[in-house]
């Protein structure tokens, strides 16, 4: 079975970090966020999309976005795993579209590697600029070390199907019975199976992915509040304060002012 992990799946600058120790292992899962793994101590395997990489002692892995992975460490094994969504990054989630490494495992030498065990490499979350510094400079080594190649829509699973049509379509009138057609499914056969990889229903995702592509127009465009609703695909605006303020607890005017506040 493969999981989805609604929590890793937002954007808006989120961030999360946190050491594994004891084994702690995860079975095949994806998100749309980033996720940067680093070895402290001990040997992982990683495994992303068709990939295998036995990571040691101070190695990392990158996995893309949406990107199939699973995290088998020995038992005596510690290490760090920062998941980030891609506004940290934005350039380089532009090089990347489309695309996935031909391997997994690089390193970080000279001394980049000890600025980054002080600054990133532990839990919690630094200042912005510095978590969004030390970001590139990782990112940077991965497209150094790592030929990338394009990703080929007809070897997509329906994972990947349903992930493309969405990014696609979001802004249009979607439903689920769009996609079971176009993939010439039954449509109550193709709803289990939505469920059971997203872990939530269809407009549950769909709502997410606009609130999404929401959030980045409020923040980085001055576009009025009813355009930025319509670019983000939702169908009433009705709908998109309802959805706004389940997931913040504001009105999206007022979001905006926020935040716009607190990042200067």
């Amino acid at each position: 079975m493969i999981f989805h992990q609604p929590d890793n799946s937002v954007g808006n600058h989120s961030y999360n970090a946190v050491v594994y120790a004891e084994g702690t292992d995860w079975e095949m899962h994806f998100h749309r966020n980033l996720e940067l793994i680093y070895v402290i101590s001990g040997k992982l395997r990683c495994d992303i999309g068709n990939r295998e990489d036995v990571l040691a002692s101070d190695d990392f892995a990158l996995c893309l976005s949406n990107e199939i992975h699973a995290l088998h460490p020995d038992s005596d094994t510690v290490y760090w795993v920062g998941v980030f969504s891609e506004d940290f990054v934005p350039e380089f989630a532009a090089a990347v579209k489309g695309k996935v490494g031909e391997g997994s495992r690089f390193r970080c030498g000279g001394a980049m590697l000890p600025y980054l065990r002080q600054n990133l490499l532990k839990e919690g979350t630094p200042d912005f600029y510095l978590l969004s510094s030390c970001l590139y400079a990782v990112c940077g080594m991965y497209l150094e070390q790592i030929p990338l190649t394009e990703r080929h829509h007809n070897e997509s699973s329906i994972m990947n199907f349903i992930l493309d049509y969405i990014a696609g379509n979001y802004r249009n009138q979607i439903t689920l019975k769009n996609m079971a057609d176009a993939l010439g499914y039954d449509y109550f056969y193709f709803s289990r199976i939505f469920y059971s990889i997203f872990r939530m229903h269809f407009n549950d995702y769909l709502n997410t992915y606009r609130f999404n592509a929401a959030v980045s127009l409020l923040l980085k465009t001055n576009l009025p509040i009813t355009r930025v609703a319509l670019e983000s695909g939702f169908q009433s605006i009705r709908t998109f304060n309802d959805v706004f303020r389940r997931k913040t607890g504001s009105a999206p005017a007022e979001y905006r002012k926020q935040r716009k506040r607190t990042e200067g």
